[in-house]
C-alpha cells in the first residue's frame, strides 16, 4: 500500500529523489519527490493488510517527525500538508483531505544530506530532544510566517526569552555565534554599539524620525537567513 501526501510551495530546490529506508513497522520506506517547482511529494509504502484509519496516523506522525528534522537541520519550512491518495495493491485511490501548504528552503538538500538524513530520522532520541522543546515550536511557528519583519520580530523574541532579558545579554550571546558580526552605533546611545540585529530590532520597535524602513526591511531580507542559524543555536545550545 502506498499513502501519498503533497506538500505545496512557493520553491523546491532539489531536483532528485530522496529515498528512506530501514524504518519501523509497518512503514517500509518514504520517498520525497518533486512533482513541480512548487509542489514536493511524499510517500509512504506500508505493510499491506492495515487498518487504513490507523495507517493514516501513523505516517502522518511520521511525517511530522520528518517535517521538524529538515527544519531542524536544514532550516526547509513546512506549512502545513495533504493527504492527496492513498493506492492499495490493485491501485485503487480513495479520500482526499485538504490543507494548505507552503514550504520555504535555505539550503538545497545535497546528495551528503539525503545519507545523513537516513540516519536522523531513525534517531529517536533527537527527535524528541526537538519535539520537546518549547522554544523550538516557537520556532516552528515563527519560521511558517510569511512576511520577513514579522518572522524578524518573533525570532528576536525567542532569543531575548532564551538569552536576555537585556539586550547586551543577547548581544553577547550574537556574538559568540557569528564571529565578526557587523555592529552600528546605537540610535539611543551614540556611544553603545549594536549587533546588526539588535539594531534592525530597536528600529522596528522604535521608530524614528531617522529611521529608515525602507533599508530595515533589506537589511531584514539579507541578514534573515544568518540570523535563523543564531536563534537555532540559541535553542539548542
Amino acid at each position: 500500500m502506498k499513502i501519498f501526501y503533497t506538500l505545496e510551495s512557493s520553491y523546491v530546490s532539489w531536483n532528485h529523489e530522496i529515498k528512506l529506508t530501514g524504518l519501523n513497522f509497518p512503514i517500509i520506506e518514504i520517498n520525497m519527490t518533486r512533482e513541480n517547482p512548487n509542489s514536493v511529494i511524499f510517500c509512504f509504502i506500508v505493510e499491506d493488510g492495515l487498518d487504513i484509519e490507523n495507517l493514516k496516523i501513523i505516517t502522518k506522525e511520521k511525517l511530522i517527525e520528518l517535517i521538524d528534522l529538515l527544519l531542524y537541520k536544514y532550516n526547509v519550512v513546512f506549512y502545513d500538508f495533504y493527504l492527496s491518495k492513498i493506492e492499495l495493491n490493485e491501485s485503487d485511490a480513495i479520500g482526499q483531505t485538504r490543507f494548505d501548504m507552503q514550504i520555504k528552503i535555505y539550503q538545497e538538500i545535497s546528495e551528503v544530506n539525503k545519507k545523513e538524513l537516513q540516519n536522523l530520522i531513525r534517531d529517536k532520541h533527537l527527535i524528541h530532544s526537538i519535539q520537546s522543546k518549547t522554544n523550538f515550536q516557537l520556532f516552528k511557528e515563527a519560521m511558517r510566517v510569511r512576511e520577513e519583519i514579522g518572522q524578524f520580530v518573533i525570532l528576536y523574541s525567542i532569543l531575548i526569552d532564551l538569552k536576555g532579558p537585556q539586550q547586551f545579554k543577547v548581544d553577547n550571546f550574537i556574538k559568540s555565534a557569528e564571529k565578526n558580526v557587523e555592529l552600528r552605533t546605537s540610535t539611543k546611545n551614540e556611544n553603545q554599539k549594536e549587533t546588526i540585529y539588535t539594531w534592525i530590532r530597536n528600529q522596528l520597535g522604535h521608530t524614528q524620525k531617522t529611521s529608515d524602513l525602507k533599508e530595515v526591511r533589506i537589511l531584514v531580507s539579507n541578514n534573515i537567513g544568518k540570523f535563523i542559524r543564531i536563534v537555532k543555536k540559541a535553542i539548542f545550545s
